[in-house]
């Protein structure tokens, strides 16, 4: 199937042929978007399909424009164009291509965790491509593994980009039904979304990611409580002692006790040196 699309810039929109190909599977549908296989002018790459009301366009549509005119970012799955269909009310996002998202990937581990490099490097991407968003004042809002998507090589190396930023994606407060953990206090208390909102989902990723598994959070005082429980190997020992504070400065019940995410990257790429790590993680340091 043949369709055309038209790139939002500021300038004069030019027609592109695109030609679609076969939808994604492996969790990407849900009753409100999907994924398909793209060609835009000879680029491979995604589309996202989602219903939305014809009132609610104008605004998403110059919210999308904002996406695709932020700088290229090697952490950011980048927004290209997107396009609307009014007979059937279907908002078209055309997107950089990935292989799979984090919770695939992490599925597909079956319980083996990351070595302690790919570890650092994988948190350092989340931390990077967050840390551009939150300079261009866009809050992610739902950041968690399932808006984490991943690009692999032969040689098992991963990168990581953000993607659904803004709140665009199909999950939002009135859709989701239960607690969640990727929800940072404040949210449930109406509060709109934050940077410290998006650091809460930052330690809620970090614990995913360090033991392929959520953390457990109990309900008290009618307010999430995280339980700590990531658990290194023993050559781990810097990582494991860095990570603990990161998971627990994070998930702060407070939101401005949270650290930014400036910090959390400061304090990984310093990981190297315990004595420099610890002092960053330190009260006393007056970081946080």
């Amino acid at each position: 199937m043949k369709s055309s699309a038209k790139t939002s810039q500021s300038k004069p929109h030019k027609a592109v042929k695109v030609t679609f190909g076969n939808a994604l599977s492996r969790g990407r549908k849900s009753k409100l978007s999907e994924f398909f296989i793209c060609d835009i002018a000879g680029f491979r790459c995604t589309m996202k399909e989602m219903k939305v009301e014809a009132d609610k366009l104008d605004a998403l549509s110059k919210q999308l424009q904002r996406f695709e005119e932020l700088p290229i970012h090697r952490n950011i799955l980048r927004n290209i164009a997107h396009g609307y269909s009014l007979p059937n009310q279907v908002l078209s996002i055309f997107m950089g291509w990935f292989d799979e998202t984090l919770n695939e990937l992490i599925l597909r581990r079956e319980g083996q965790l990351f070595p302690e490099r790919t570890l650092k490097e994988m948190l350092l991407d989340v931390a990077r491509g967050l840390q551009l968003l939150h300079n261009h004042q866009i809050v992610h809002k739902l950041l968690r593994a399932d808006n984490i998507f991943v690009i692999s090589n032969e040689k098992q190396q991963f990168s990581l980009l953000l993607g659904n930023y803004g709140g665009l994606s199909t999950l939002s407060r009135s859709s989701s039904r239960g607690p969640n953990i990727y929800w940072a206090p404040e949210i449930y208390l109406g509060e709109p979304e934050t940077t410290a909102s998006d650091v809460w989902a930052f330690g809620v990723v970090a614990h995913m990611i360090s033991v392929l598994r959520e953390p457990q959070f109990g309900v008290i005082a009618g307010f999430l409580k995280p339980a700590y429980e990531i658990d290194m190997n023993k050559e781990g020992k810097i990582m494991e002692k860095l990570l603990q504070v990161i998971f627990l400065q994070c998930t702060k019940q407070n939101a401005t006790e949270r650290p930014t995410i400036t910090q959390i990257k400061e304090i990984l790429l310093g990981s190297h040196n315990l004595n420099i790590s610890q002092s960053l993680l330190s009260h006393k340091s007056g970081l946080f």
